[in-house]
């Protein structure tokens, strides 16, 4: 009876020690899957990171371009509206000239037109393809916006003043402010909500 009692004892002991090692591989097999999907789980983070500060950085070199795009459309717009003023000049110096007169307004009714459609339509293309979704996100918040209030919004975006916005779209200041005010009212901005910030988070 007591060897029976002694190898059930050792079988037992036998058993717990078999058991042991068991649950002992498992939790270190479960430990090194775990330090493993740490350690994926990091480097994902890194790729992550890395393709978040590339899309940063070609969203930065972007908005350089079409700031620069928009600087260019200044200087080029405040030099047809220097040729302008001086055309305007010539044309008020033509007394008893009609036919002169007619073929300078003309000239200044062309070039007005011209700069201000192909130079918009340039810019207006390098800002979708930067700022892709800003036109329909704008236009679901407030769907009644004039084309003059989404251009100047989208000049806004760009954080340029109100005289540089004037200069190139060939209006005057006090234009931009009203299409401003105007803006923050279809946007339902407060008065301590800015509308700049607000644009630009679209």
């Amino acid at each position: 009876m007591l060897i029976i009692l002694l190898f059930v004892f050792l079988i037992v002991i036998f058993l717990l020690i078999v058991m042991f090692r068991y649950k002992s591989t498992a939790f270190m097999r479960q430990k090194r899957l775990l330090e493993q999907e740490k350690i994926i789980h990091a480097q994902e983070n890194q790729i992550n990171e890395k393709e978040n500060q590339l899309l940063q950085e070609q969203l930065e070199s972007k908005n350089r371009e079409l700031g620069s795009k928009a600087l260019e459309m200044l200087r080029y717009n405040e030099t047809i509206s220097s040729i302008i003023a001086k055309l305007d000049s010539l044309n008020n110096s033509l007394d008893n000239h009609p036919d002169a007169e007619n073929s300078i307004k003309d000239i200044i009714r062309d070039l007005e037109n011209h700069t201000k459609q192909n130079i918009w339509n340039e810019f207006e293309k390098i800002f979708k393809n930067i700022h892709s979704d800003f036109y329909n996100k704008l236009l679901e918040i407030c769907p009644g916006l004039t084309a003059s209030e989404i251009k100047t919004a989208a000049l806004l975006k760009l954080n340029l003043t109100t005289k540089e916005i004037a200069a190139i779209a060939f209006k005057s200041e006090g234009g931009i402010k009203t299409t401003r005010y105007r803006l923050r009212k279809k946007l339902g901005l407060t008065n301590d909500d800015k509308l700049v910030p607000f644009l630009m988070q679209i």
